[in-house]
């Protein structure tokens, strides 16, 4: 069986009882949800990832499942859909609905311990691992020294991604930017190494220095959804020469359509 490089063996999502008992999700819809669930669970994030990383985190279904049980979930109001506009390019983000899940247990005693104090853990935790986000309980979210080094280790890692990035580009972008740390997060849960950041800005420095399309160098360009297909694509140049002997370097005028 062909190794799947987007899941790391460690990710995993928890499916409570709550959300079919009182959302009336199943299948598709029901794993969907609670994808989703454990990134914007803070109830400030969002779930920013692919179609194909959800299609393959629900059992390799195909993406029109996916978009269908999207559909479910946006028109039941479970979840939140929001379009952004970034150089004339749409993204598509999804969050859960806190308003829907507060109003199922409000008043009750019942109230989720999960739901209730998911603010517990804290932003640190929030931003250092999705996977702290996804397991739900108050001994995962406190007790687990595991998830607290891998807090760590990802906040070294996204230092040390950005670090390189303004190395190479002459850059200064922050790392402690919510937004960058929601693309490489996203990212490094798809299963994506420090190696495969280091290439895609290698590849991407060496094409775009120099030319109009330098204004891309960025974490939002080079870290969202056309990651993959920027890792894979073969390092090119087209190097030509102006009178002075000055290497001229062009790119191909559609290499950035259809960032999704």
């Amino acid at each position: 069986m062909a190794e799947n490089t987007r899941i790391n063996d460690d990710n995993y999502y928890v499916i409570k009882g709550w959300m079919i008992n009182r959302l009336r999700l199943k299948g598709v819809a029901l794993s969907a949800y609670a994808i989703i669930y454990g990134f914007s669970q803070d109830g400030e994030n969002e779930f920013t990832g692919s179609l194909q990383y959800l299609a393959e985190f629900c059992g390799g279904v195909s993406k029109p499942t996916i978009i269908k049980a999207l559909k479910e979930l946006t028109e039941k109001g479970a979840i939140i859909r929001r379009e952004e506009a970034i150089n004339n390019v749409t993204f598509i983000r999804y969050r859960i609905n806190r308003n829907l899940i507060d109003g199922f247990f409000a008043g009750s005693k019942e109230t989720l311990q999960g739901v209730k104090n998911f603010n517990e853990a804290g932003k640190e935790s929030l931003i250092g691992s999705k996977e702290i986000l996804t397991g739900g309980s108050k001994e995962t979210l406190h007790n687990n020294k595991n998830n607290i080094d891998k807090e760590i280790i990802n906040n070294n890692k996204i230092k040390y991604i950005v670090d390189y990035l303004n190395e190479k580009a002459g850059t200064k972008f922050k790392a402690s930017s919510r937004a960058t740390i929601q693309h490489i997060n996203t990212r490094i849960h798809e299963g994506f190494t420090i190696d495969d950041f280091k290439t895609v800005i290698d590849k991407k420095c060496g094409e775009w220095i120099g030319t109009d399309f330098a204004q891309y160098l960025r974490p939002s360009t080079l870290f969202g959804t056309k990651f993959e297909s920027y890792l894979n694509a073969p390092a090119r140049r087209n190097k030509t020469y102006g009178k002075t002997g000055i290497e001229i370097v062009k790119n191909d005028n559609d290499d950035l359509a259809g960032i999704l």
